[in-house]
């Protein structure tokens, strides 16, 4: 094998894992002998996967010796796998301090350092976290730690507070790390690639070592490729060169230029461009065109005056080519879940195509999300290269909420979270029926006193009411207590701190009891599959040590999410093996039919390098530190070799979370490129015919043209089914909406209560008529001198029976004292005038023909009293809305409620009363308010208004005892309800929205 020239370049838009393996290939002549002894060293793991899938594809899938390919060198590896020679040189190198380890270690001395406020074990670990990535920087660039001590800060005060915890670092740690007999893995990993270089640069390898697709950005990995050029049989392959770049360009590149961090490393290799060359053989550069519109859009600003020559060439227009295999489109879509739509839209019109493939670089993660999830509904699995949170995962959400539930002593939205997710089991086999019975009968409402005793307390009330629980909901608390007790005691507040590994094994144990099912345990559930390798790597890590800080249960629900958050599942099988979705440096070696550049705003490509929470610019010098710009420098390399791809679609969104988004400045830098030569930027949004609308497709996505416009409902059963009893309450409500009566009695729907439902105006009004009813009831004959406080200390007995929120209970106190001395003063004066209670909270019916039968009204009357002229009086509570009871609409049946009860009255329909004649009907308004209290009675036409009522229910039990009216909806928008159950289910926003004011016929 001849000795090739030491460094080349594969230039942008060329596939590069293709082209090196294609390389490789020809060195050898296809002898698997010699191939088996080539090493090729590669930046990260994933392209090793990539260059292995090369080998095949070039050679068709036949057998092979493949080259050892290895990552060079990672600080999330766990060791750079290089190490087989100068074992003793390597193996005095100390073992790496575990990440989490550190933390624990860095925040231990956070919380103990004297001239620091003592932060709280979780603050501390978010400290520690940003002083460990300070450290991985200061190994990264190759400094000692130990030189923060002598940084010059400014006289702010936020430096001084700096210096001091830069002191942990300088000072604490490197006395912690000797402690351990560990250091820090970027420290390692530095130390193992120097031992390495120094190893072969004393004993050069025979064999081949090539060296690809980085950049050398890394100190210790810029001398291991200075190395590796040096060899007898090395070579050193570069990412994206640009060799057409004018040398008055190359020369004045800054450190956000793409090409920066390449010319440093020619520099430290002692090259100029003119001694690279292109690796393999040139077969037809078609992407030059494109990598020269590269080159213009990222001059720096010293040449950019040459902007001014530009004209619309044939390079500008090849690089702008509109046709399906070299075209380059640019989408702006309204938001990033438009713009998830419309990469999705692409992905799957691409696949659609046989071997076809569609890689999206995109370095914001949301937006990977939005895009995987809008595939799912193609059933596409996509292939993300940066994972999911562990705490997204289900394996870690099942996690998270056993930890809420047990925080939170077992509340409800919070239990029912836990027992619906698909990993509870608790050796039940029908849990999801169960939990469904524990909902609706005993967990919505007020909520339940706290613990797993308040459940059992909460249904034994709901059986004394005559509710039917199985005993399977006994077993169902029996198994959560046993699975949850000892978390819920470790989290109880109060409880005393605890060692953070006694948490993560009472929080893996009650997991493991939740995902129990009758045939296997939990453990063999819960710690499958990646996400379940990855929680199990966290509980261990936390039990192994945890010993090294004692917490509180808050704060150890805190840590944990933080913890878990940080955490990443990657899943490498069962995905589209077509499909790719990238982070930057994944995407170097990757080539695709077609590249999706997404997420072009600033802050995301390139990211935001933000402020320095530890250093200042100064101080960064002084460390040795590089500028922020160079990962901006990084991040536009990143992009070229995206940009010059064959097929290129770039996407961007206006509005990201609300807030304006700015355009990448790479977008904006093409867009001045474009206008000086003359050509309308808008160009890239004009496609060629013959490509598809993906943005009109993905705006379709979720238009179903076969669904029309709703209307306003108006259902009409048939009269067979139609309600034949309904209480006077109903009958305002079949007056004002009848379609909720047709839902609540035809379709025979309830609305479920909500969860931990908050005390509201009903639950006040309920509390009113319960104390009223009970002072009323024990003072029939006379009230006492004490009225007032009577009543307002039953007020308090019902608040205690609700107490599920003193706090608004304690806001409306005041109010109700004031209700109280109100209505005391008044029972007082109406009993005078010789009125007396006669009935409370009565019931009462009467029948009614009708064309299709018999109808019966039903009431259940607040109070009806005895008037001094024998007649009756009946009275209703009400805790608002004094403004729309007038006489008035009491006489013209706008209220029926009042006249309907009397009807009854008059027929002797009224348990324990006879039939009378009603003299006086008034709604007894009490709000605690100014006034607190007042009444809207009719005494002297309530004959007109019982006759009014008694013409007015015989004409609508008619009216829809004839099988062509409909229960219309809203039929009369100036008389609406006062609440209303089932406008969502009669989809009264749809219908009103589009204008619908068509009033139905009045059945009454």
């Amino acid at each position: 094998m001849s000795t090739p020239r030491p460094v080349y370049t594969i230039p942008a838009g060329q596939p590069f894992a293709d082209r090196l393996a294609a390389g490789i290939l020809a060195e050898t002549g296809n002898d698997p002998l010699q191939l088996a002894d080539i090493r090729v060293f590669l930046p990260t793991r994933r392209a090793c996967r990539v260059l292995r899938e090369s080998f095949l594809r070039l050679t068709e899938g036949q057998p092979l010796l493949l080259p050892r390919m290895q990552p060079i060198g990672d600080v999330q590896d766990d060791e750079p796998a290089m190490l087989e020679s100068a074992a003793a040189a390597f193996t005095a190198i100390p073992p790496a301090m575990p990440p989490l380890r550190r933390q624990l270690l860095l925040a231990r001395a956070i919380m103990a350092a004297p001239d620091l406020a003592a932060p709280q074990p979780e603050q501390a670990m978010v400290l520690a976290a940003a002083l460990g990535r300070l450290l991985d920087q200061m190994h990264t660039e190759g400094k000692d730690i130990t030189a923060l001590q002598s940084l010059v800060p400014g006289d702010e005060i936020h430096w001084q507070v700096t210096v001091k915890f830069l002191k942990i670092l300088s000072e604490v740690w490197p006395i912690l790390l000797a402690a351990e007999g560990m250091i820090d893995a970027a420290d390692r990993r530095n130390r193992l690639m120097r031992a390495l270089a120094e190893s072969w640069r004393t004993h050069p390898p025979q064999g081949r070592i090539i060296a690809a697709g980085t950049t050398g950005s890394i100190p210790a990995t810029a001398e291991l490729l200075s190395v590796i050029a040096s060899l007898p049989y090395g070579a050193v392959v570069l990412p994206g060169l640009d060799q057409g770049m004018d040398d008055e360009s190359w020369d004045t590149l800054d450190d956000n230029h793409p090409q920066a961090t390449l010319r440093q490393l020619l520099g430290f290799l002692s090259l100029k461009r003119g001694d690279v060359q292109l690796w393999g053989t040139d077969a037809g550069d078609l992407q030059a065109p494109r990598r020269w519109l590269a080159t213009e859009l990222m001059r720096p600003a010293a040449t950019s005056d040459r902007w001014q020559a530009l004209e619309p060439g044939p390079a500008l227009r090849a690089a702008l080519a509109d046709d399906l295999s070299n075209a380059i489109d640019l989408y702006e879509c309204p938001t990033a879940q438009d713009e998830a739509r419309l990469i999705a839209t692409v992905i799957r019109h691409t696949i659609e195509t046989p071997r076809r493939t569609v890689a999206v670089i995109t370095p914001d993660r949301r937006l990977a999300r939005r895009i995987a999830m809008v595939c799912r509904r193609w059933d596409i699995a996509v292939d993300d290269s940066g994972g999911q949170s562990l705490s997204a995962s289900p394996v870690g959400t099942f996690m998270r909420l056993a930890l809420r539930a047990a925080a939170e002593q077992c509340r409800p939205a919070a239990l029912l979270a836990l027992l619906r997710h698909p990993l509870c089991c608790m050796k039940m086999d029908d849990l999801p029926a169960v939990t469904a019975l524990l909902e609706r009968r005993a967990l919505r409402g007020a909520k339940p006193p706290p613990g797993i005793e308040g459940l059992r307390n909460r249904v034994a009330q709901e059986r004394a009411k005559g509710r039917v629980l199985s005993r399977d909901v006994d077993i169902l608390l029996h198994n959560l207590e046993a699975a949850l007790a000892p978390l819920m005691e470790l989290l109880r507040p109060g409880a005393d701190p605890r060692p953070l590994s006694d948490f993560a094994a009472a929080h893996a144990a009650a997991c493991e009891a939740l995902a129990s099912t009758p045939e296997a345990p939990g453990s063999a559930r819960l710690w499958m599959g990646d996400d379940g390798f990855a929680a199990a790597n966290l509980i261990a890590e936390l039990m192994q040590h945890g010993t090294l800080m004692a917490l509180n249960g808050v704060q150890y629900t805190q840590m944990q999410e933080t913890l878990s958050a940080a955490a990443s599942v990657r899943s490498p099988s069962g995905l589209h093996p077509r499909i790719f979705i990238l982070g930057q440096l994944e995407a170097r070696l990757v080539q695709a039919d077609v590249t999706i550049l997404a997420g072009l705003n600033e802050g995301s490509w390139p990211p935001d390098p933000g402020h320095d929470p530890w250093l200042s610019r100064g101080m960064r010098r002084q460390a040795g530190l590089p500028a922020p710009e160079r990962s901006i420098g990084l991040s536009a390399h990143d992009f070229v070799q995206g940009f010059c791809a064959p097929r290129v679609i770039m996407t961007r969104a206006r509005r990201v979370d609300g807030a304006q988004g700015v355009p990448a400045r790479w977008l904006q830098r093409l867009d001045t490129v474009l206008r000086a030569a003359q050509i309308d930027p808008h160009l890239m949004l004009q496609r060629n015919s013959a490509l598809p609308p993906y943005d009109s497709l993905a705006r379709g996505m979720d238009i179903n043209s076969a669904i029309q416009p709703h209307e306003r409902p108006a259902p009409a059963p048939p009269v067979a089914l139609r309600p034949r009893s309904l209480s006077v309450t109903e009958i305002e409500t079949w007056l004002r909406d009848p379609y909720s009566i047709y839902a609540k009695h035809v379709l025979r729907l309830r609305k479920l209560e909500e969860l931990e439902k908050e005390p509201d105006a009903a639950d006040r009004g309920t509390l009113l008529h319960d104390a009223l009813s009970d002072f009323v009831a024990s003072n029939r004959n006379s009230l006492p001198p004490d009225a007032a406080r009577q009543l307002y200390d039953r007020g308090l007995h019902a608040i205690a029976a609700r107490a599920d929120d003193p706090g608004f209970w304690e806001f409306w106190l005041p109010r109700y004292g004031a209700l109280c001395t109100w209505f005391a003063a008044h029972e007082d004066n109406w009993r005078k005038d010789g009125n007396r209670p006669e009935a409370l909270e009565s019931k009462g019916s009467m029948t009614v023909p009708g064309p299709a039968g018999d109808f019966v009204l039903r009431v259940r009357a607040d109070r009806i009293d005895r008037t001094a002229d024998g007649g009756y009086a009946v009275i209703d509570y009400k805790s608002g809305g004094a403004d729309k009871y007038t006489p008035a609409k009491i006489l013209s049946g706008h209220w029926p409620q009042l006249p309907l009860t009397g009807l009854i009255l008059r027929q002797g329909g009224v348990e324990g009363l006879k039939p009378g004649h009603t003299s006086y009907m008034g709604y007894w308004v009490l709000t605690g308010g100014s006034p607190p209290g007042t009444t809207k009675s009719l005494s002297d036409d309530t004959t007109a208004a019982l006759q009014n009522a008694a013409e007015g229910l015989e004409a609508l039990i008619a009216a829809f005892d004839d099988p062509a009216n409909a229960y219309h909806a809203l039929p009369r928008p100036d008389h609406l309800p006062s609440f209303n159950d089932y406008d969502h289910l009669a989809r009264v926003q749809e219908w009103t929205a589009l204008g619908d004011n068509d009033n139905a016929e009045d059945a009454a």
